[in-house]
């Protein structure tokens, strides 16, 4: 597993310029889900500002971790952390295709949904306050598909949108005490 040493310095800016900071662990099938999120966990500092968020994602099915594993890795850093919502980002393969037992399994532990679908309408998403954030891409400097405003010369950057008021991410990040967060 490759830990990105640069990682907590630039949580720490983050956080110092008041953002929130996730970071994400991109785990692979290969490997036992527990022992990933041990030394995940052993190389980050978590704090108030800063959360963990599980990619669900891979370039092959030999690389894509199953859901099983998926729900190891929240299960265990939920009991590990006290964090009451796993976060859990993927895209349409992943999060578009759960079973209702799947979804059932997600919604048990609190766990909550980072969608990346690059529309310009959140189709196809789990409703609130199950998903939580839509990912787009903004395309130019003049306009984002969501509507968000985009940051001067971060052309081509990927934008989330927060599925209910401003203030309840701000006051609720990381979600481990808070209630649900409200639908917009």
């Amino acid at each position: 597993m490759e830990i990105d040493n640069s990682a907590n310095p630039r949580a720490a800016l983050a956080e110092s310029a008041g953002l929130l900071f996730g970071y994400y662990m991109l785990p692979r099938k290969a490997h036992d889900p527990v022992e990933q999120l041990n030394a995940t966990l052993s190389a980050i500092t978590l704090t108030p500002k800063r959360k963990l968020v599980i990619d669900w994602e891979g370039d092959t099915d030999a690389l894509l971790p199953t859901f099983d594993q998926i729900f190891t890795i929240a299960s265990a850093y939920q009991a590990q952390t006290g964090d009451a919502h796993p976060i859990i980002y993927g895209g349409n393969a992943q999060l578009g295709n759960l079973t209702d037992a799947q979804t059932a399994q997600l919604q048990s532990i609190g766990a909550y949904l980072w969608y990346a679908r690059y529309r310009t309408q959140p189709i196809g998403i789990p409703d609130a306050p199950f998903s939580i954030f839509w990912q787009d891409a903004c395309p130019d400097d003049d306009g984002c598909h969501n509507g968000m405003l985009p940051i001067p010369g971060n052309r081509g950057a990927d934008y989330s949108r927060y599925n209910g008021p401003a203030g309840d991410l701000s006051a609720g990040w990381p979600f481990s005490a808070s209630p649900a967060p409200t639908a917009p």
